[in-house]
């Protein structure tokens, strides 16, 4: 088993601009040669965001965990989970109507 930050194709990515072949061939080769699958990712497909909210935000797949088919034959029901990140700002701690808000949801 193995943990990688890399793309195996442009349908790990979701942006403006594809990912250029050559950046992920080698790392698909490798996937490949040492007979390695994905480990079924439950959640929401992508694991890294840029520019979120703006008209040019990419996501993209970075986190994978990979297994042979050794692997899955001992841990057939394994998945992995995604959680999607989420942010706090300090500041707004200073709102007045924060502990309302926070109430409420």
């Amino acid at each position: 088993m193995g943990d990688f930050n890399d793309l195996l194709s442009n349908a790990d990515k979701r942006g403006p601009v594809d990912h250029p072949s050559w950046l992920f061939r080698g790392f698909r080769e490798v996937v490949v040669e040492a007979n390695l699958v994905d480990i079924p990712l439950c959640g929401y497909p992508f694991t890294w965001t840029r520019r979120k909210g703006h008209s040019d935000q990419v996501e993209e797949r970075l986190d994978r965990a990979m297994a042979t088919q050794i692997w899955f034959d001992i841990f057939p029901q394994c998945t992995l989970s995604n959680a999607i990140a989420s942010r706090f700002e300090n500041s707004w701690l200073e709102e007045p109507d924060i502990s309302h808000i926070v109430e409420q949801s």
